[in-house]
């Protein structure tokens, strides 16, 4: 189904899929003491307002009492100066400032202190992941949640997400196995898009086919088009052609003016070779919307092909009024002759640009006249086909004896056998000839 599905690979965009992810601000279970919750209620309440800069001063300031930079994060801090929520508020305001580093290095001393900190690790994937540092992101996003008592699935959606796209497919499978028998009924549509996506990223296109199926009967409107186009798509690619073409009747029954369903049971019945589908297909394709030269080409050949050739000639007309096509002009010269117009062959021939020279357009020009018993023109359309070298030199000689002959020129007609007989493929039938003029 060539052009068919052009769209399919731009569909699931992983590079944004946490766009719409803010960072998470939530205090842990254990709550900083008195004096470092003043400030980070203070801290807080300038982040609001937006004062990115005054709240980072408040906490340095703060911290700057402390009796050491970098204590050990088991050491005692009655007052909080390292508590694991000052460098977590310390990490969101970097963040706010665009400072994803000095963000990541304060969220990583929050997690020194408090390893299971879910917020500061979700946090921190956000981070690896726009610094598309994808197996860390993931990582983060898997601690995140293991964290938590009560898993949150989103974070091992993100994290499955992260895998996939940095090209870990596999892995992000593993994930996305551990997604659906955990959370089965939190799995949203668009976390089924990108399962599919890792399946097709895998190769295994087999096993995504239920969950493209669920997504095309689960969207409406131009996303539920997408899905049904990628459902049709993945059953032609897997060599299920029967299946491919109910599919697309089906689809033509549920949306009868959408051209594109048209065309897709023509390409489909057209594979197995029923050219009477494929061309009622095409011709309704037709009414729908207007044709591009290939269409027009192809709705000529299966008239063609399905018998009907007063119904190729037009399509093949308008073609070659607007592109010179050779391989046009030989299907149409055939709809003519299946029709008994040879002349009208002959015609459309002598109208195409070029066919002097040309030693195909030459032998079927000579062919045309032998036909209408127009001897003597065929003998010289045949010899000056010949002359030019064809594929087809040895039969162009040949069949000029033949047609020298018939118009009673018996002095051509052998110069042309001898010709002929020169050649391996027609030498039997060219020294048969010339014994027979001899008698």
């Amino acid at each position: 189904m060539p052009g068919f599905l052009s769209k399919f690979c731009t569909i699931l965009v992983i590079a944004l899929v946490l766009s719409c992810m803010k960072p998470e601000a939530a205090l842990c279970s254990q709550g900083p003491p008195a004096a470092a919750q003043m400030v980070l209620s203070e801290a807080y309440w300038l982040m609001d307002k937006e004062s990115h800069e005054k709240a980072l001063e408040k906490i340095k300031k703060f911290q700057a009492r402390s009796e050491t930079r970098d204590p050990d994060p088991d050491a005692a801090d009655p007052r909080g100066y390292h508590h694991p929520e000052i460098y977590f508020m310390l990490g969101n305001i970097h963040y706010a400032m665009e400072n994803p580093e000095k963000a990541r290095h304060a969220y990583q001393q929050a997690l020194k202190r408090d390893p299971g900190h879910t917020n500061c690790l979700v946090n921190l994937a956000r981070i690896f992941h726009e610094q598309e540092n994808y197996t860390k992101a993931a990582e983060n996003f898997e601690r995140a949640y293991a964290s938590e008592d009560r898993n949150n699935a989103a974070h091992l959606y993100y994290a499955a997400v992260s895998l996939l796209a940095g090209g870990a497919a596999k892995q992000s499978l593993d994930l996305f196995e551990n997604l659906l028998q955990a959370h089965p009924d939190e799995i949203k549509p668009r976390w089924r898009e990108n399962l599919v996506h890792a399946f097709l990223s895998a190769g295994q296109n087999r096993q995504a086919l239920p969950h493209v199926k669920r997504l095309a009967e689960k969207y409406t409107g131009d996303k539920q088009i997408q899905w049904q186009e990628i459902l049709l798509h993945q059953y032609v690619e897997l060599g299920m052609q029967d299946t491919a073409r109910k599919y697309a009747l089906e689809l033509t029954m549920q949306a009868p003016t959408l051209p594109k369903w048209w065309k897709a049971l023509a390409h489909t019945a057209l594979s197995q070779n029923d050219y009477d589908q494929a061309l009622t297909a095409m011709t309704i394709y037709s009414y729908l919307t207007p044709l591009s030269k290939r269409e027009k080409k192809l709705l000529g050949d299966l008239a063609l092909q399905a018998g009907v050739p007063v119904k190729a000639v037009p399509h093949y007309r308008v073609f070659l009024k607007k592109d010179q096509d050779k391989s046009v002009l030989k299907s149409l010269t055939a709809a003519l002759r299946q029709l008994g117009k040879p002349k009208e062959a002959l015609e459309a021939i002598r109208e195409f640009q070029g066919h002097q020279n040309d030693p195909a357009l030459m032998m079927l020009k000579a062919d045309l006249l032998y036909s209408l018993d127009r001897f003597g023109d065929a003998a010289a359309a045949y010899s000056a086909a010949a002359r030019n070298k064809g594929r087809q030199e040895s039969r162009a000689w040949l069949m000029a004896g033949y047609a020298a002959w018939e118009a009673q020129d018996t002095d051509a007609a052998l110069q042309y056998f001898k010709k002929a007989a020169e050649f391996e493929n027609h030498k039997k039938d060219a020294k048969a000839a010339i014994q027979r003029l001899a008698q």
